[in-house]
């Protein structure tokens, strides 16, 4: 088929077209990167925590009784329901700690190579009683694991085990182990005795999510206390439920909460999730309205050249011919709507980079939209295109 009367068409008409195809330009912009958006978010909420995520119950304590106001008292409980957790059947260990990974809320302090005058970097920490790592299901890559005596050190001087990533940031040339590190005023020094694999700490949407000190200090507040219990498979879901009663028999005066790490995660995530689903919802409504668009403008264009459709069908063309005519129309007009909407999209993508943290859009997505667009650009147009096809060769000699 010649394009000539195609484009002479689109020229006279330009108007519309114009709005179509800006139309089209915004939708691919407005889409891709909202697509880019939704990818990231997905990929913070699903990136592996390194823990045996799935066996592990997080326990939340917070006494009420006035008996909680004697620290003595306070932490004899603490004890006693230490012991009480890890000996409950299904148990296979559990910590007393003062934040959870994957909550979104925790503790950081900064650290550096000691003496040295580099930046101190974030090093996101929990305070952790004895068989943390194997509470967390963590792999010890290198160095030891806590002792009774590392609890017995002085708090100023004490031993941590770090995450790899930490050690990484601390030591890029890959020798932390027995190495010191320290505040910057250095009025406390560490001594890096353990390194553990990929672990994430209590903010995993953070710059650093997979930085993590392990320090051995017991838990000193009256007002709430964590436990976290890693549990047998098949015995989680009867402990999930036990745990809890276990814990107020013994002591009454306070409130348990038990829930899953998993669902720490998800309760975390929850206004990602809902983000997610009002981008996703935008993207269906955007492109709902452009299709709704197109449908309009070749409704519009076959009900405008019904006598022309008419005389070509006199002259002898098929009802293919009439039906590619306004297919290719269509896809001239969606084509330069794309045109203009991938520069949008990266224009769109920049400005999302430096005022709003956003990520990088890759190619592949703006690809992939466009071919999309394409898709929805002419299966919109097919029924009323179709309804072209439709008209009779006598619809030419009506007006003669």
């Amino acid at each position: 088929m010649e394009l000539g009367p195609i484009l002479r068409s689109l020229f006279h008409n330009r108007t519309r077209f114009v709005l179509i195809s800006l139309e089209v330009a915004l939708t691919l912009a407005i889409a891709v990167n909202c697509v880019n958006l939704i990818l990231d978010l997905r990929q913070e909420m699903n990136q592996p925590s390194g823990m045996d995520e799935e066996n592990i119950l997080v326990l939340t304590v917070r006494p009420h009784g006035e008996a909680f106001l004697d620290e003595d008292y306070a932490e004899a409980v603490r004890e006693s329901d230490l012991k009480l957790v890890q000996q409950q059947p299904g148990v296979r260990a559990a910590i007393l700690t003062q934040a959870i990974p994957l909550s979104g809320g925790g503790s950081a302090t900064g650290r550096r190579v000691l003496d040295s005058e580099i930046d101190s970097v974030t090093a996101p920490y929990f305070h952790v009683t004895q068989s943390a790592l194997a509470t967390f299901g963590v792999e010890l890559v290198a160095g030891r694991n806590f002792t009774e005596q590392d609890y017995r050190d002085d708090p100023q001087r004490l031993n941590v085990i770090v995450s790899q990533a930490l050690a990484d940031n601390l030591f890029p040339d890959g020798d932390a182990l027995g190495k010191q590190i320290s505040d910057r005023r250095k009025q406390e020094i560490n001594t890096i005795i353990g390194i553990t694999g990929h672990m994430i700490n209590a903010w995993p949407t953070s710059s650093v999510p997979d930085s993590v000190m392990l320090m051995p200090v017991a838990h000193d507040r009256r007002d709430y206390y964590y436990f976290m219990v890693r549990a047998q498979p098949e015995e989680l879901d009867r402990l999930y439920f036990s745990i809890e009663d276990a814990l107020l028999e013994a002591n009454p005066d306070r409130l348990v909460e038990v829930q899953t790490l998993s669902e720490v995660r998800a309760e975390n995530f929850r206004l990602s999730g809902a983000v997610i689903r009002l981008l996703s919802g935008v993207i269906a409504l955007l492109m709902l309205v452009t299709a709704i668009g197109i449908v309009g403008l070749t409704s519009f264009s076959v009900t405008q050249r019904i006598r022309h459709i008419g005389v070509r069908r006199a002259l002898g063309a098929t009802r293919g011919t009439i039906l590619r005519y306004f297919l290719t129309e269509n896809w001239i007009i969606t084509s330069i709507g794309i045109l203009f909407g991938v520069g949008l999209s990266y224009l769109l993508n920049y400005g999302l980079m430096t005022y709003a943290n956003g990520v990088k859009l890759d190619w592949t997505l703006i690809a992939g939209g466009a071919a999309f667009l394409w898709a929805v650009g002419q299966l919109a147009a097919l029924t009323p295109a179709l309804r072209g096809t439709q008209v009779a060769p006598v619809v030419a000699t009506r007006s003669v």
